[in-house]
């Protein structure tokens, strides 16, 4: 590799992961690992946020995992990136591999796992086992990830989340629907710490909306949702779910809104309706202030506000 020879790779690796290929790299993938952990000291002392461990696009049988694993155990990076590997074997226990590298670093401020397949419930139990028992864990980024469905999908992280560290989670093109009642409800309050949330391009459907807008509106920490809808969808959901930011009906619906998180709506892949202007304050006080002014001034310019004021009784 380090002259520049090509390496013939086969057209078919068996799934063993035992293969020519595979046996003529490990030696280069040691000398990786081992220039790491020589080096490690080195690496801690690096200060820059955005310093990361990227390992994306390449086959990843057992034996590559096991190197690799023993040299990120003694190496702390800021942030760590998983994206688009091949895993070949039976019971390679990627997710494992992940789970033990995050308990491992005691400096990680961010997760990225991008087109990670979840074998099972356990997988499952392994990553957020991890990410809960973090002490500096701040950024969780599930992207185009998966779980057979008949085990329940990915919508069982979201009551398995406990973490006290975590400010933004990233979870789209999941391809997670069919909540359960609490799912939501679970994430929301038992992530405390959580500011942002990326729900965009999950197929959720009706009953979604209500399980995620009742959620909302019992939350006063998360300060943006971001949440895509497509066509079929714009008739009535993504009302449903602003009118939890800002419920126009009336003063006293509009003084019970969520006057804490910025909602980014983004409907057909062009955001038009920022619902979460409404929530641009830190001071919650000072949006509900804005959505009442907002409710009197339309009204004054129909000339309607004495005919509300009898049944318009707000709290202070």
């Amino acid at each position: 590799m380090r002259r520049g020879e090509p390496i013939s790779i086969p057209d078919s690796v068996d799934p063993g992961g035992t293969s020519h290929y595979y046996q003529e790299l490990l030696p280069h993938y040691k000398e990786f690992a081992d220039a790491l952990i020589e080096y490690r000291h080195t690496i801690d002392c690096v200060d820059d946020k955005t310093f990361s461990f990227d390992l994306g696009l390449v086959a990843l049988p057992r034996d590559v995992l096991d190197v690799l694993q023993n040299a990120l155990q003694h190496t702390h990076f800021h942030n760590l990136n998983f994206y688009r590997n091949e895993i070949h074997g039976v019971g390679v226990g990627y997710i494992n591999f992940v789970a033990n590298c995050v308990r491992a670093d005691t400096r990680l401020r961010s997760l990225r796992l991008d087109a990670v397949t979840f074998e099972n419930t356990e997988d499952i139990n392994l990553l957020c086992a991890a990410v809960n028992n973090h002490d500096c864990l701040s950024r969780l980024v599930l992207h185009n990830c998966e779980k057979d469905q008949d085990q329940g999908g990915l919508c069982e992280i979201f009551n398995k989340l406990k973490s006290q560290t975590l400010e933004e989670i990233d979870f789209t093109c999941n391809n997670v629907s069919n909540l359960m009642p609490g799912d939501m409800p679970d994430l929301l309050l038992s992530n405390s710490s959580l500011r942002q949330l990326d729900l965009r391009c999950n197929p959720f459907n009706e009953q979604d909306i209500v399980y995620i807008s009742d959620a909302l509106s019992k939350n006063t920490s998360l300060r943006e949702l971001k949440f895509w809808f497509d066509d079929s969808d714009i008739p009535g959901n993504w009302r449903l779910l602003s009118s939890v930011v800002f419920d126009q009906t009336s003063l006293n619906s509009s003084h019970d809104s969520n006057h804490h998180c910025h909602l980014d709506l983004d409907i057909c892949g062009i955001q038009t309706y920022p619902i979460g202007n409404f929530n641009m304050y830190e001071d919650p006080t000072l949006n509900r202030r804005k959505k009442i002014y907002n409710i009197l001034s339309s009204r004054n310019r129909n000339r309607e506000n004495a005919a509300y004021f009898e049944s318009d009784n707000i709290g202070t």
